[in-house]
């Protein structure tokens, strides 16, 4: 390993702690992890797409617990109380995202759930490797992005055993820069 990725390494193994604190996941703190708590957690993971992580959290929370009720099977309920249209046509009702298209990947990626995963993520990670649950979530297209979060916050939380990824956006790059002293892009 060079040097320079051995001290970055250290860094950021000094730091871990304090970043788990800042930049908690909402429900991955519960161990066993409840199927309903692991099925917010990926709505939450989902719409934070280009906003806020606090925002998507909080919107996550609002969506799941308040508009749609909290329901037992999360996705299930998504999936079968929508069409795909009527869904869409929720966008401004439920104001979970800027975006449209992100709104529309929440029932997408949660019909792709309930089809592959019978409605439950955590067998998308349950006795897997790091790599084989960033492919299966960038199969379901969540995105390298939120995929590399995901398999990341399930590592930290201790939900998965493995060698995570960084989710490196332009604020990543731009602290990994100053620390290596040289330009990173992702």
């Amino acid at each position: 390993m060079k040097k320079e990725h051995v001290r970055l390494r250290n860094i950021l193994l000094r730091h871990a702690n304090d970043v788990k604190k800042k930049y908690r996941a909402p429900w991955l703190n519960q161990k066993p992890l409840s199927m309903k708590n692991a099925n917010k957690f990926m709505v939450g993971a989902i719409i934070d797409y280009q906003i806020d992580a606090d925002v998507a959290w909080d919107n996550a929370r609002r969506l799941s617990e308040k508009i749609l009720g909290d329901p037992a099977r999360l996705w299930h309920h998504i999936v079968s109380a929508h069409t795909k249209d009527d869904w869409a046509a929720k966008w401004r009702e439920f104001r979970i995202h800027r975006f449209p298209a992100a709104h529309n990947r929440i029932w997408r990626i949660g019909d792709e759930i309930v089809t592959r995963y019978n409605g439950d993520v955590r067998t998308i990670w349950q006795g897997e490797s790091a790599k084989a649950v960033l492919e299966k979530l960038e199969g379901m297209r969540c995105g390298p992005e939120i995929s590399r979060m995901i398999v990341g916050f399930l590592i930290t939380y201790g939900h998965l055993e493995g060698i995570g990824d960084v989710k490196a956006d332009r604020h990543v790059c731009r602290v990994l820069g100053r620390v290596l002293g040289k330009e990173v892009d992702t």
